[in-house]
């Protein structure tokens, strides 16, 4: 698994949700570091924007598939949050994936390599709405042989996160 921008904000706070602080890191380890000593913290929560990336292995399998999560914690699922398939052309696909490249989710998606709808993985966009394509995105999720894991649980895991922002 992997994290970054705005989901340190979220992992930071549940750290300290549950007693867990961060030692003071010994001047040794940030010499060795190359680091003047402050928290892994400071300066790091990359604005209102986040991601997840988590691997999956199969047992015994050389693959397994991964799922990354992109968000954007300046804006709230609502009881309405549905998902939206990207590729599937239709205009609520359309209009979302429009939405997300023309906001800070975008940028986020940027800096992860991108995507389109002719890519080999598959992606959603979280919306706060039942018709998705009128409604905000506040979130995108791609996926590599997950989709069935995705669909069941990106959102559970975004309302988890959005907790702890």
């Amino acid at each position: 698994m992997a994290a970054g921008g705005a989901a340190l904000t979220a992992i930071k706070n549940l750290a300290e949700k549950n007693g867990l602080i961060e030692p003071e890191m010994p001047p040794a380890v940030a010499k060795m570091l190359h680091t003047t000593g402050e928290s892994m913290w400071t300066n790091k929560s990359g604005g209102s924007t986040g991601m997840f990336d988590i691997v999956f292995t199969k047992k015994g399998a050389e693959s397994g598939g991964n799922l990354r999560i992109l968000f954007d914690g300046s804006m709230k699922p609502s009881v309405n949050s549905s998902p939206v398939d990207l590729k599937d052309g239709s205009t609520n696909a359309q209009s979302a994936l429009s939405k997300i490249r023309n906001s800070a989710l975008g940028k986020q998606l940027d800096t992860v390599g991108g995507w389109n709808p002719g890519s080999a993985a598959n992606a959603y966009a979280l919306t706060s709405g039942k018709n998705g394509g009128d409604a905000g995105v506040f979130g995108m999720v791609l996926t590599n042989n997950t989709d069935a894991y995705a669909k069941a649980n990106a959102s559970k895991i975004l309302d988890t996160i959005y907790k702890y922002l």
